[in-house]
């Protein structure tokens, strides 16, 4: 290279002669039988965990085979999506559920009319850094110079908390929170779709087994043969977090947010429908909503000042957990554990 003195390279050393037989075809030979047999307890460990999850995910286990996930990738915003047909569904809490609020009652049939995509994950940092970048939007967050953190059990104002600067670590492939909803509306819109209606959200998270409590089932158990089923409030959180209260005894490993594939998917092949990331839904909230409900494709009460909240956080219990539990925020109020998955709206394939 011009301007650079290239270092004097040294003469290869003259080779001996060597009359003893080499040892090296030996040790290959024994290197390659050490390492099919670590292969081998390798398949046979593999094989072992799918015999006892009946060859499917803990959490779709339902007497029917598994399909394949017919996942569509939405060139507007790069993120999967999965197809939801239409169908009936009961909707609310389970009578058999003791932590049922009241404004999950009465439990009613709900008929969806029409298919359509939902966000197989929840809305990536990377996936909204794109947002941001191709339309400079400016988050609720950015522009007031503050969101919301949960601290002590309590959600405290806290200064130059943003997306971007969420007060942990993340990488792209972590949900996006400190989002608010009309920065969440804002984003479906710009990749061609909407937040999904409450309805959407929980045929979606129930994925066609609506009699379990919580998407694994209904056993109050976050963990199967070992394996963390959901980021919730846990042990990890407790010691470098602070966050009480906690699922005393159960650690998934992360503190805060997780990347969004973590844990294992629903039968329809969706992440985090429990816990995470809290997702907020396009309905306005209302407490009494279920007992006035139309049963095909409801939008929410045409009034209210809050906007639903689904799904439960790394905040959350195992009540907040369940498929059937609400919440609900102010549209303009954004924290450190809530963000949001779209809707993509549209026939599927086989529909008109």
């Amino acid at each position: 290279m011009t301007g650079m003195a290239m270092p004097a390279v040294p003469a290869p050393p003259q080779q001996r002669t060597n009359t003893q037989p080499s040892s090296r075809p030996r040790t290959s030979r024994a290197l390659t039988i050490m390492s099919l047999a670590i292969l081998s307890i390798v398949i046979a460990a593999a094989l072992s965990l799918v015999t006892r999850h009946g060859g499917r995910y803990p959490w779709t286990a339902s007497g029917e085979p598994e399909k394949p996930v017919p996942v569509w990738t939405n060139p507007a915003d790069a993120l999967e999506y999965v197809p939801v047909t239409a169908r009936s569904f009961q909707m609310g809490c389970l009578p058999t559920d003791a932590q049922c609020g009241a404004d999950e009652r009465p439990r009613h049939k709900v008929v969806i009319q029409r298919g359509f995509r939902i966000g197989r994950t929840e809305v990536t940092v990377l996936a909204f850094s794109r947002f941001a970048l191709a339309t400079r939007y400016v988050t609720e967050a950015d522009r007031e110079g503050f969101s919301h953190v949960f601290h002590a059990g309590a959600l405290e104002r806290k200064p130059g908390v943003s997306w971007g600067k969420p007060g942990f670590t993340q990488t792209p492939e972590h949900p996006v929170v400190n989002v608010s909803w009309n920065d969440a509306a804002a984003f479906c819109k710009w990749a061609g779709g909407r937040l999904p209606t409450e309805a959407e959200w929980e045929v979606a998270a129930r994925a066609g087994q609506e009699g379990r409590v919580f998407p694994w089932g209904q056993a109050e158990a976050l963990l199967l043969d070992g394996q963390p089923l959901a980021n919730a409030a846990d042990e990890s959180a407790k010691k470098k977090a602070s966050l009480a209260p906690i699922v005393g005894g159960y650690d998934d490993g992360f503190a805060y947010t997780s990347p969004v594939k973590a844990f294992p998917p629903n039968a329809f092949g969706l992440y985090g429908m429990a816990g995470n990331a809290a997702e907020w839904c396009l309905d306005r909230y209302s407490a009494g909503f279920y007992r006035a409900s139309e049963g095909t494709d409801p939008v929410g009460p045409a009034d209210g000042a809050d906007r639903v909240v689904r799904g439960g956080s790394f905040v959350s219990l195992l009540g907040s957990l369940r498929a059937s539990s609400r919440f609900h925020l102010r549209p303009s109020m954004r924290n450190d554990h809530t963000g949001f998955r779209c809707v993509i709206e549209g026939p599927l394939p086989g529909e008109r």
